[in-house]
């Protein structure tokens, strides 16, 4: 029988690429620290319809129109977004405190980004750039929107 307190791997990995919106984002987290990588900085963080039109989607675009919103609720809105993001998951459990630009954790930074990188490769991951597709809703909104501002979608060779 596996013992479920046993630690099995030494990184785990995820992406996320399209839920209304593409965002072609990857991550690499060990027992202690997550890196995350974003494409499309130009835009805000997308937001799905069905969370757009939620109760509590709505109240942070209420609170946006007034400018209450804290710091930590307006970097859903905020663009450009920071390319990389690395959190120490030991003192700051709600991911709350990017130390990407940080000097002292350059090192563990750069690590990441290392087996992140060779993950991408081993995985044939595509570039952001092959595969940008148009969104079908709204980033601003979070709702479907036929007047939605938008990705373009890029041409793909062989497309």
């Amino acid at each position: 029988m596996i013992d479920p307190g046993a630690f099995t791997r030494q990184y785990a990995f995820s992406q996320r690429n399209w839920h209304n919106s593409d965002e072609h984002m990857r991550s690499v987290r060990s027992d202690r620290y997550k890196l995350i990588t974003n494409a499309y900085l130009d835009l805000p963080h997308g937001t799905a319809a069905d969370i757009g039109k939620g109760i509590a989607f709505q109240e942070l675009l209420q609170a946006k129109s007034r400018g209450t919103l804290s710091r930590v609720q307006q970097l859903l809105f905020t663009a450009p977004r920071e390319a990389l993001e690395l959190y120490d998951l030991e003192a700051d459990p709600a991911e709350l405190i990017n130390l990407a630009n940080t000097a002292e954790y350059e090192r563990i930074r750069d690590h990441l980004l290392e087996v992140l990188e060779k993950w991408r490769a081993d995985t044939s991951d595509h570039p952001p750039e092959a595969r940008r597709r148009a969104d079908n809703v709204n980033r601003f909104t979070g709702l479907k929107d036929e007047n939605a501002p938008r990705l373009p979608q890029l041409k793909v060779s062989g497309d």
